[in-house]
């Protein structure tokens, strides 16, 4: 969770170096992944000395297509969807070929059994059940703040790449805060329960904050929002993953906990790809109330008259864009969608039309995640909280393997 967090900030960091070790910076974002691979394998190969276990099992080659045809083409509908239309031959397509992949997925995880990538009989358990569908609306919800509020950062209050990633880190020092501060209650008294409450509830209360934020508001308002949005997944993180291994018995840990993280991942994907849609299917409405709004739209005018203004260079991207605007209205909707940097530096009368349009358009996303947040918080009440396992899954799976082994002598 904190890394998902720390994410933006070195990506910031990167981005905002023109070059590194002759690479352009913003390269760094992908070539970063070496490395920490490297030293993972490294951690792997020297440490982690797992006790063998071996029995035959079947591949689960069918269950890998099919949740694939099932995941891939719902994902591109929700990125498309706006461009080719919701109703459209293109996403009609990508509807049906999901629903497809869905039942067949389902079918084929029923024949493989134990074997199968994501056994149904894990399912059985109203636990993992829950946990896992609150892992979806918690996903929606991270990943819905952690990609909108750094492009606010930037447009809104003209941070630079670098700066978006630092005035991220209010959001990972409640994360962070709250995980260990949770972490440490949940090991010395083995209850949990409260925690998906809390955590969803700092979610609702963050969510319901930033709906009041505001192209004028100070940066503190936003980092105020930013901690409360990381308390909150600082204690749901864990504690849903942490549930959904002591609702399954010992040998199915590895899958219930690869399967949480398989559908909190799936639903901070799918919730990046529909708020996004949503923030930029918004902008041109947005914006056009914003051009239409006496309070920006007489000081616009006064700006175009100005000499001073039209004979700065710092304004002549805006004054560009303007004038294609004026020929067609759409264009300056358009130009929020694609190269932003003709607002930096501006006249803020030429400016603030187009940030007080993407800053209403962006409380758009907030209300969705808010809502989200409290359909999470609803289920939370709903999540029974299994005791904290005495022994380790290993250490249960050896002494099953005893037990098993004295019956056969």
């Amino acid at each position: 969770g904190v890394s998902s967090v720390i994410g933006p900030l070195i990506g910031g960091l990167l981005s905002g170096t023109p070059d590194i070790l002759g690479v352009a910076g913003w390269r760094w974002v992908f070539l970063i992944n070496i490395p920490v691979g490297v030293i993972a394998l490294a951690v792997v190969l020297a440490f982690l000395h797992l006790p063998a276990n071996h029995r035959r099992v079947r591949i689960d080659w069918w269950g890998a297509t099919f949740v694939i045809m099932s995941v891939a083409p719902l994902l591109l509908v929700a990125e498309q969807g706006r461009e080719w239309g919701w109703g459209s031959v293109e996403s009609l397509s990508c509807y049906l070929i999901g629903a497809i992949g869905i039942v067949a997925f389902i079918l084929a995880e029923r024949r493989m059994g134990d074997d199968a990538l994501i056994p149904m009989k894990l399912f059985k358990s109203q636990t993992f059940s829950m946990a896992t569908i609150m892992g979806v609306f918690v996903g929606f919800a991270m990943f819905g703040g952690m990609m909108t509020i750094p492009l606010y950062l930037q447009l809104v209050m003209g941070a630079t790449p670098t700066e978006s990633g630092l005035l991220m880190l209010p959001m990972i020092i409640g994360m962070m805060a709250a995980s260990m501060i949770s972490g440490q209650i949940m090991a010395r008294t083995g209850n949990y329960q409260w925690f998906p409450r809390l955590g969803t509830a700092f979610l609702v209360v963050a969510y319901f904050y930033l709906t009041f934020l505001t192209y004028d508001k100070p940066v503190w308002y936003i980092m105020i929002g930013m901690f409360l949005l990381g308390a909150g997944l600082g204690q749901l993180m864990q504690t849903l993953t942490v549930a959904s291994q002591n609702s399954v018995d010992a040998r199915d840990m590895g899958v219930a906990t690869s399967s949480s993280t398989f559908f909190r991942t799936m639903g901070g994907t799918a919730g990046t790809a529909i708020l996004f849609s949503v923030l930029f299917s918004r902008i041109p409405e947005t914006i056009k109330e914003a051009f239409s709004n006496p309070t920006y739209l007489k000081p616009l005018e006064s700006a175009l008259k100005d000499p001073a203004v039209l004979a700065d260079p710092a304004n002549q991207p805006i004054l560009k864009v303007l004038l294609g605007a004026v020929k067609d209205p759409g264009s300056a909707a358009a130009a929020m969608n694609g190269d932003t940097s003709f607002l930096i530096g501006a006249d803020s009368r030429l400016s603030d039309p187009f940030l007080v349009g993407f800053s209403n358009a962006s409380i758009s996303v907030y209300w969705i995640c808010l809502v989200v947040s409290i359909i999470a918080f609803a289920l939370s009440w709903f999540l029974n909280t299994p005791p904290l396992r005495q022994r380790s899954g290993i250490e249960e799976m050896a002494a099953r393997a005893e037990a098993e082994a004295g019956i056969e002598l």
